[in-house]
């Protein structure tokens, strides 16, 4: 681990506005607007995705994978591949999947004998849900009371999936515009749940032609639906409630350089922030991808994006204060900061560096947490999304997803710096990736095309873990 100074960098750029629109107002939960409603499952428009580069032992192993499910022969080549036994009884099986242990790892095939390969996995991580789609999962979330996983569909379709019963239960559907195409729903964001609202259970999505839609997610209605012009929303967040009070804000950041304001409560648009202060700051000067409140400061948020800085921003002056060089943010969940609000979490799309922790006060970079014990770039992973546990006592943990050589997910100890468990080998990149809110189980989605979950099982953490 490294401990350094703060990374800065100061330009200056002229501030711009945007404009927005509420076509919907917000009702209470008898009063919801009655279409779309939710629909059921069906096929979806499928979207192309990115390939992840596979080197030479992943090729290997998808070739000895796909003949598994029915050869005893291939299952003994996979074993002398990867050293281990042919030993299949040590993980219990998971719906339409036979598991095993191999050296230290675990294979998954489907029972039909066609050979789907899965991701192994290690350390704390025990299977929960692998539920295929048609298209991307560009964002995954656990709800407050961790009851449902949304994942946001490149087919602009959010799926609702229980987590108590590995199902998916809703289908949530944004009304098709005449002449325009259905684009993807890039980020979705549980709205947290206070005593100050007059409906309950409300989710937020952002989409790639500039939509930002409230859900009733329970119900599968529209509550309302803002339309950006000229931008495709990236980040989304919810202003933390205070002192019992629900929080007065979300924001939304996108293609541009702007972070934009809306009032919790009737989700019209009352700040566009950009731009910066003198030398002090300077504001972004390239798309932002994420947004994030600060958990304490009512006042505060982040972001981070393509041109290599997380900024400060403070709603009372409406533009950056302070920056950060250095993060290349590619992902609309590559920042967070943790629940005492004293430090960032930083997810770089780089080989080198990419998963690092500052001081929130000060800037300061406090650990660069190394991706793999092992050395050598083909170990490396470039990130998309990052994540802190929510405890603000006792043990912390952080989980962090990508592209790369593994196309992989890992949970690290942030005490110790080390993985405590680790999935790789998934057939393409990995967007987003979420720890649950009880820290009790992981759900991940990405190019391809499925939202797998995990349970974390903290009894099977060891400081022997090779990754």
């Amino acid at each position: 681990m490294n401990r350094a100074s703060a990374r800065s960098s100061h330009s200056l750029m002229s501030s711009s506005q945007s404009q927005s629109s509420v076509r919907a107002s917000t009702t209470d939960e008898s009063g919801l607007r009655d279409l779309p409603r939710a629909l059921p499952n069906h096929s979806h428009r499928s979207m192309k995705g990115s390939l992840g580069s596979l080197y030479a032992l992943e090729r290997q192993r998808q070739r000895i994978s796909q003949e598994i499910g029915g050869s005893a022969s291939a299952l003994n080549e996979w074993n002398y591949v990867m050293g281990g036994s042919s030993d299949r009884s040590s993980v219990p099986s998971v719906a339409g999947y036979d598991r095993g242990s191999v050296s230290g790892l675990s294979y998954a095939t489907r029972k039909t004998g066609r050979g789907f390969r899965e991701p192994t996995f290690q350390g704390v991580f025990r299977p929960k849900l692998i539920k295929r789609e048609t298209s991307e999962i560009y964002a995954v979330k656990f709800s407050p009371n961790d009851e449902y996983i949304a994942a946001a569909c490149g087919s602009s379709f959010i799926q609702m999936y229980s987590t108590s019963s590995n199902e998916m239960v809703r289908t949530l559907v944004p009304p098709a515009e005449l002449g325009k195409d259905i684009l993807p729903c890039t980020n979705v964001c549980f709205r947290p749940e206070s005593n100050g609202y007059t409906n309950k259970n409300v989710l937020v999505a952002g989409y790639a032609d500039g939509r930002i839609i409230h859900w009733h997610y329970t119900s599968g209605q529209i509550i309302s639906t803002i339309q950006e012009d000229d931008i495709q929303i990236n980040g989304l967040s919810y202003q933390a409630g205070y002192n019992d009070a629900p929080g007065q804000y979300f924001a939304a950041c996108g293609s541009d350089t702007t972070v934009r304001i809306y009032d919790a409560q009737n989700h019209k648009k009352v700040l566009d922030m950009n731009g910066g202060q003198g030398f002090v700051s300077a504001g972004h000067s390239n798309r932002i991808f994420a947004v994030k409140f600060h958990p304490t400061d009512q006042h505060m948020l982040i972001s981070g994006g393509w041109d290599n800085t997380i900024q400060f921003w403070d709603t009372r002056v409406g533009h950056s204060v302070r920056s950060i060089y250095g993060p290349h943010i590619c992902g609309a969940d590559a920042l967070d900061i943790n629940a005492s609000g004293t430090e960032i979490l930083s997810a770089s799309f780089a080989k080198t560096d990419q998963l690092e922790t500052w001081d929130y006060a000060t800037g300061a970079l406090l650990e660069t947490i190394p991706w793999s014990i092992m050395e050598g770039e083909k170990k490396s992973s470039m990130l998309y999304s990052a994540s802190f546990g929510k405890s603000k006592g006792g043990q912390q943990y952080i989980i962090a997803g990508g592209c790369g050589s593994n196309n992989e997910i890992k949970m690290f100890n942030v005490q110790t710096g080390r993985a405590i468990g680790v999935v790789q080998g998934f057939t393409h990149s990995v967007y987003s990736v979420a720890l649950s809110n009880n820290e009790r189980m992981v759900a991940a989605g990405g190019a391809f095309k499925a939202v797998y979950s995990y349970d974390v099982d903290y009894a099977q953490q060891t400081n022997e873990l090779i990754y």
